[in-house]
């Protein structure tokens, strides 16, 4: 976990800088993109999470008309039984919880296994060179009431994130999605009819532009889903799963051919 006076230093460095350098940037610090950055640390890769809101968990926490019930299918049991969540089975089998019980845990997860997070903070623009997304410009938007380094009062901050790979986990909000499409990084595509809209949150999280992978609910953005489809928040969970073992597989792949390279030219 990141320690507090490190913490103090990048706030610092972030005012000063207005950039920062990172592996991997999540977009969301919803269900997906906590799950995403908690697998992500645990590989002791550098992960940062950005999130529009000034709290974690996403929609989570106002879904299912404030239900603070998650009913998920038993795909999730694997994951909730690694994070220590207790849940029931109902009689149709599904996975049931308290909501609160699995942000929490995620938010705890993640920070403790060396996430670091920025919230309050939208994004602006996307980073591209040679047609690959190398990061994110964002805008940090700090409460005038907050004096939070240096006794001085922030209003907003413009900051370029440079990453190595992007997770959209953005949700329904779709922010990313129109800029990477407004810049002809990538066209609206249909999904496979076969599949139903909860199925495609884990099938369809994949690198849709070289740099960037989308995830959970951010995936309606990006394909043409059916509009009735409703959200399992544990298919969420297991579509940021997905997405940190696909860059995590590109990470090392990457490093196994710099070694094997280097050993070549030896």
């Amino acid at each position: 976990m990141i320690s507090y006076s490190d913490f103090l230093r990048e706030l610092v460095e972030l005012q000063t800088k207005g950039e920062l350098d990172t592996d991997v940037l999540i977009v969301g610090g919803g269900l997906t993109g906590l799950m995403a950055g908690y697998r992500l640390a645990l590989r002791d890769v550098d992960v940062l999470i950005v999130d529009r809101n000034v709290y974690l968990g996403g929609d989570a926490w106002v879904s299912g008309y404030l239900n603070m019930v998650m009913s998920s299918e038993k795909s999730i049991k694997r994951v909730f039984d690694e994070l220590g969540i207790q849940y029931q089975e109902d009689e149709q089998g599904y996975v049931v919880t308290y909501t609160p019980l699995v942000i929490a845990r995620l938010i705890e997860r993640a920070i403790v296994s060396g996430a670091r997070v920025i919230n309050a903070s939208s994004i602006e623009d996307v980073i591209v060179s040679d047609n690959v997304v190398r990061g994110a410009v964002i805008r940090w938007s700090v409460p005038k009431s907050s004096n939070m380094v240096s006794g001085e009062s922030l209003d907003e901050k413009i900051i370029r994130i440079n990453s190595r790979y992007i997770i959209d986990a953005s949700g329904f909000e779709g922010r990313l999605a129109r800029i990477v499409m407004s810049r002809g990084l990538h066209r609206l595509r249909s999904i496979d009819k076969s599949l139903s809209g909860i199925e495609s949150l884990v099938e369809y999280t994949r690198e849709v532009v070289p740099g960037l992978i989308v995830a959970g609910t951010a995936i309606l953005q990006y394909y043409r889903v059916p509009s009735s489809v409703s959200i399992d928040h544990g298919l969420s969970i297991l579509s940021g799963e997905k997405a940190a073992d696909l860059v995590i597989r590109k990470i090392l792949g990457r490093m196994k051919n710099s070694s094997s390279g280097t050993r070549g030219g030896g």
